[in-house]
């Protein structure tokens, strides 16, 4: 994220308590199925197959809603407007500036595309001052809602937008994204196409894949969208089904559970109320 440099003290340093804690470890769980990959190009004598990749899955309480119903649209005044929603962490690995970049394009008179920007982080400031800035009248911040609100919250756009700038979407994987096409939310993911985030868009037929500082695609995909907005590809009750059943809260406990009844099998001295 450019806070330190990579080859500073401060860096080696934690590379190498990374290491010791990864070397010390029984098992690795990745969050992201390319991390196993990322660890070992990183440490090489790490053993491999200790590392398990186990997906977030979709809380059980996310519903399809439409937005004619939705207070915060409502008391945004933007019920009538197509809405692009990037719910969650503003932070230093996320490109909020592309976005805000885009939704710069699409501040004119005629634009029915207002972009909806629900939580906090690192560049929230950032986007406040961008807004005030530019005069821009089609961007809404909000803070986070409480969490008995999720599903107003979730099901504030007609699509959602995560991004992700150069080299952070191989070390991330946004949870985030199981509970939007869970609500039946179709999502543009800024990032790269190996990237969790990439893989299970395409996997799932659930939206499009730009690549990160791609500003020209992202405008086009955004205009293509609007005007498709009817017939978008995956949306509504199709996708939820699948993802309800596919990533589950059941599912991912089993893998754990696997995982550290093999941890106890292959150590017969470790107790289980020592894990």
């Amino acid at each position: 994220t450019g806070l330190i440099r990579e080859n500073s003290f401060l860096a080696k340093c934690i590379e190498y308590l990374n290491y010791l804690i990864y070397k010390s470890s029984s098992k690795i769980i990745a969050v992201n199925r390319e991390l196993p990959n990322c660890i070992i190009n990183k440490y090489a004598n790490l053993d491999k197959e200790k590392i398990v990749f186990i997906p977030s899955w979709v809380e059980k309480n996310i519903v399809c809603a439409t937005k004619k119903n939705n207070l915060l649209l409502q008391e945004l005044q933007i019920v009538d407007k197509f809405v692009i929603l990037h719910a969650g962490n503003m932070g230093r690995t996320h490109d909020i500036e592309l976005i805000a970049a885009a939704a710069k394009i699409f501040n004119h008179n005629n634009s029915q595309v207002h972009f909806l920007f629900i939580g906090s982080g690192a560049k929230k400031k950032w986007l406040e001052e961008f807004i005030i800035n530019h005069s821009l009248s089609n961007i809404s911040v909000v803070p986070y809602l409480m969490r008995s609100e999720i599903n107003t919250s979730i099901n504030a756009g007609d699509i959602a937008i995560i991004s992700y700038l150069p080299g952070m979407s191989l070390v991330s994987a946004p949870s985030r994204m199981y509970n939007q096409m869970a609500a039946g939310k179709s999502i543009i993911g800024i990032t790269d196409k190996c990237s969790e985030l990439g893989q299970v868009i395409e996997e799932e037929e659930a939206g499009w894949v730009i690549p990160p500082n791609n500003i020209t695609q992202l405008v086009n995909t955004i205009e293509h969208i609007y005007k498709n907005k009817n017939v978008l590809p995956r949306t509504g009750n199709d996708l939820s089904n699948k993802i309800r059943h596919k990533y589950t809260f059941e599912k991912s406990m089993l893998s754990f559970e696997k995982n550290i009844a093999e941890l106890l099998a292959e150590t017969p001295n470790l107790k289980r109320e020592n894990l």
